[in-house]
């Protein structure tokens, strides 16, 4: 039984016979009961908000940008939500065969999935957060229309562009954990999935217990930049994105690039393209 503050945005029908349905769920505290699906597979991707999710009897910490796989009868749910907002995919595992992909990544994400002790869930960075969020709307919006020619072909095609995101994220994250001396590297994701948050380099030194100074010289030698100076430009290359595909304002990108100051981030991306960002979105230059 859901909770009262549980909304619960629900598709009409089951789409085909493979790729079932898409909702749509908030959930502003509380928990979601455990429960499982016994005929498909559930894509869920957190949208914002976190919450602990319960899945074989592990409690994994989740937060926006995680995306998971649950498998068909596994038993799982949701505690400690707090301002939770996320997306469900339901569908068949025989549909990766429908559209011809390669299953080495789903077998390998499968035997992520099952690993004791691991969170279930890739991390998506934040431009890739942002396209997959601009799919799963398309989506939701497509499933609800009635008697639309291509109302299946658009999803499906939607569909294959998030599982294509999915496999970028996780394909960079197996790269990063093969050799896990390399804590620079820890690092470097750190920044890219939390560069929209405030960042320091005395917080950095403090999460991967080295001293400052230690984290500024290992990091320099391996990127050729200091920890601030990369991070930095993981936003002002947000913000170009942001520029050159949305219709946001300056203002809001800036905000979304993870600079708090307006004006600074002007100056910050002049200094680097060039050109201020008005123009740069408006391609003059």
């Amino acid at each position: 039984m859901l909770q009262k503050s549980f909304q619960c945005f629900e598709p009409w029908i089951r789409l085909d016979s493979d790729l079932y349905d898409i909702t749509h769920h908030t959930l502003s505290s509380g928990s979601f009961p455990m429960h499982s699906h016994d005929n498909c597979v559930e894509i869920i991707f957190i949208i914002q908000g976190k919450a602990i999710h319960i899945i074989n009897n592990n409690h994994n910490p989740i937060s926006r940008g995680d995306v998971f796989f649950i498998s068909p009868g596994e038993l799982h749910g949701f505690s400690e939500c707090s301002d939770l907002e996320l997306y469900n995919i339901s569908c068949s595992i025989e549909i990766l065969r429908i559209f011809e992909i390669d299953v080495t990544f789903w077998y390998n994400l499968k035997q992520h999935l099952t690993h004791e002790c691991t969170r279930h869930s890739w991390q998506l960075n934040a431009m890739e957060q942002y396209n997959a969020r601009k799919l799963l709307e398309n989506i939701y919006d497509e499933y609800q229309k009635k008697d639309v020619l291509s109302r299946k072909l658009k999803i499906h095609s939607f569909f294959i562009l998030l599982l294509a995101i999915i496999a970028q994220a996780g394909e960079h994250q197996e790269h990063f954990a093969i050799d896990t001396s390399h804590w620079e590297q820890h690092v470097e994701i750190f920044l890219r999935k939390h560069f929209q948050e405030k960042i320091s380099v005395k917080k950095l030194a403090k999460m991967f217990h080295h001293s400052e100074s230690q984290l500024f010289r290992k990091f320099r030698n391996h990127y050729g930049f200091s920890p601030m100076e990369y991070l930095q430009n993981i936003r002002l290359e947000h913000a170009s994105y942001l520029l050159n595909e949305t219709s946001l304002s300056i203002s809001e990108i800036a905000y979304q690039s993870g600079f708090s100051d307006c004006c600074y981030f002007s100056n910050c991306f002049r200094k680097k393209y060039g050109v201020s960002p008005k123009k740069y979105k408006a391609k003059i230059y």
